[in-house]
């Protein structure tokens, strides 16, 4: 009898197991007919975001053209956005905006990125090409060496700089100067079996982690970083030697974007959060900090405030046009979808600032 009852349950773990199985793989060929038929991706492709960049001697990201991963589809030149035609044959302006993920924009989205919103909106006034150059990740020093090495050749007549400022608040290393030997060449990498299912990357972009997971994890982080550290490890007050540090990463930056025959226009850096925080602000203060475990919250919100006020200085002793994108969205938390990155609405708005400050000119 026992036996029978164990057999039975082994039968019906079983029926269960194969038809979660075939869920599974209808689950799956439907994420991908889906991708095939609205974004064009190969049925069998296993797009990730590793995939979207090459990498050169010296470990500098460049996006790999024609490569597709959720809604972003790299063009010709490895940029999100159309074609460019490198020889600069015609006659139109090319606008260039260079910046971390903020200005890359949301992968499961197309087209609302706030260059993309320019671009639209010039559509109507002349002749213009506008280019989405950011790649998420880079900081101030990181992406002076890409424009340098890579973004220049495009030869843009007008330089966007969105800076992202909560990496001054990290280990922030030498620059890195050295120029590459050799063209990019893929990742020598490959996706896991999960890494390879797109009906389970839709069940993550959609899926939100239940708020006390995420504060644990941070936690835990935080606390893995910080043991070892003497007290003073930790930014209780805003250091100002890392905002000196990106105050001149910020002029060596306009002059080398002068030095390449480009006109820079700076963007100050915009958060979701007011500074000292308010109650509703310390979630997203808290989550940062798995990137800079350093900065406390008070801290993080004041160095972004500072940050800003800094930019405003260095475009007005620069003489460089500037676009104050803190001053009209920071502490606006409806515009943003966490600390620092937009909402669609909130692309809008900078696109917004950005032609009414280039119209006034």
């Amino acid at each position: 009898m026992a036996r029978s009852k164990l057999h039975s349950r082994i039968i019906t773990l079983a029926g269960w197991g194969c038809f979660a199985l075939i869920a599974g793989i209808m689950c799956e060929i439907g994420a991908r007919l889906d991708d095939w038929f609205f974004d064009g991706i190969p049925f069998t492709a296993n797009p990730t975001y590793q995939s979207l960049f090459l990498l050169d001697d010296t470990g500098m990201r460049v996006g790999r053209p024609g490569a597709q991963w959720k809604k972003v589809h790299l063009n010709n030149v490895g940029l999100r956005g159309p074609d460019v035609q490198i020889d600069r044959g015609n006659h139109c302006q090319r606008w260039m905006f260079i910046g971390a993920s903020e200005t890359f924009g949301e992968p499961t989205q197309a087209n609302k990125d706030y260059p993309a919103q320019v671009r639209e909106s010039l559509r109507r006034k002349g002749c213009y090409e506008v280019l989405n150059t950011a790649f998420p990740g880079f900081d101030v020093r990181a992406l002076m060496r890409y424009y340098e090495y890579y973004m220049s050749q495009l030869k843009p007549d007008v330089v966007f700089v969105y800076p992202p400022t909560h990496f001054y608040l990290g280990e922030v290393g030498p620059r890195n100067t050295t120029p590459p030997q050799r063209a990019p060449t893929y990742p020598n990498s490959s996706p896991g079996i999960l890494e390879r299912s797109r009906f389970l990357e839709r069940l993550r972009d959609t899926a939100e982690m239940p708020a006390f997971i995420q504060k644990k994890r941070v936690r835990q982080w935080i606390e893995d970083a910080q043991r070892g550290k003497s007290a003073d490890w930790a930014f209780r007050t805003i250091p100002q030697d890392r905002l000196d540090l990106f105050t001149n990463d910020l002029r060596d930056f306009i002059a080398l974007i002068r030095a390449s025959g480009a006109e820079p226009v700076l963007l100050t850096h915009a958060v979701r959060v007011a500074s000292p925080p308010r109650e509703e602000d310390l979630n997203d203060l808290y989550a940062m900090r798995v990137y800079v475990p350093r900065a406390t919250e008070a801290t993080l919100a004041g160095f972004e405030y500072a940050a800003a006020e800094r930019t405003r200085e260095v475009a007005a002793a620069t003489n460089v046009p500037l676009v104050d994108v803190a001053q009209q969205l920071s502490g606006r938390r409806e515009l943003f979808i966490d600390l620092v990155h937009f909402t669609n609405e909130g692309h809008a708005k900078v696109a917004q600032l950005i032609l009414q400050q280039m119209q006034s000119r």
